[in-house]
């Protein structure tokens, strides 16, 4: 999927001036004051996760599981989820002008580190009326990390003062379905919403 300029500067109120998007949106190709006659294309790719029929299907079948839920019934379900920020650029969305066929030259490319280099990640959980504080840390999240910071010290303290009627959510993410988080939620009797993947 391409996401032009125009579209872009109408979404965010920018002004962006007319030289610099097409005004055909069929063809990213536009002509440019700064290089002359040349044919140029200025674009930037959007990234997203791909659902299968079987996605599509899992996430309405639940939908319609949980449509009838009381507030009462979700006032028992803590949701949580993590976000790792780079501190290095590293999303891949820089405008450039290019002529075609140059798109490998070394001065239309940018050097990026495999992991995006240092980051933070961090971490929340939030549940009707009330959240658990943010975790952040330096370093990567780990199956033996996630147990002692998370669940241990902030999901357990809720899953004790809710009862046995709590859920836990949680993306299933790799790193969520570790043996040890499995024992853990276990050894608590944590019982873990059930979630459709991506």
């Amino acid at each position: 999927m391409i996401f032009y300029v125009v579209e872009l500067s109408d979404d965010w109120n920018v002004d962006v001036p007319s030289w610099k998007y097409p005004r055909n949106l069929e063809s990213p190709r536009v002509s440019s004051p700064d290089f002359g006659n040349d044919s140029k294309m200025m674009v930037m790719s959007v990234r997203c996760v791909p659902l299968t029929a079987t996605h599509c299907r899992l996430r309405l079948d639940w939908s319609r599981e949980h449509a009838l839920w009381t507030p009462q019934q979700w006032s028992c379900v803590m949701f949580s989820d993590e976000s790792r920020f780079s501190l290095q650029s590293d999303s891949r969305r820089t405008f450039i002008w290019r002529a075609p066929g140059t798109r490998y030259h070394q001065e239309n490319t940018t050097e990026r580190h495999r992991y995006g280099g240092a980051g933070w990640l961090v971490w929340g959980g939030i549940i009707l009326g009330s959240r658990t504080d943010l975790h952040a840390q330096s370093v990567t999240m780990a199956g033996h990390i996630y147990r002692h910071v998370i669940l241990e010290q902030h999901v357990r303290l809720f899953r004790g003062a809710m009862g046995a009627e709590f859920l836990f959510m949680d993306d299933n993410a790799r790193l969520h379905r570790a043996n040890i988080v499995d024992e853990c939620l276990q050894s608590e009797d944590i019982t873990r919403m059930d979630w459709p993947a991506y």
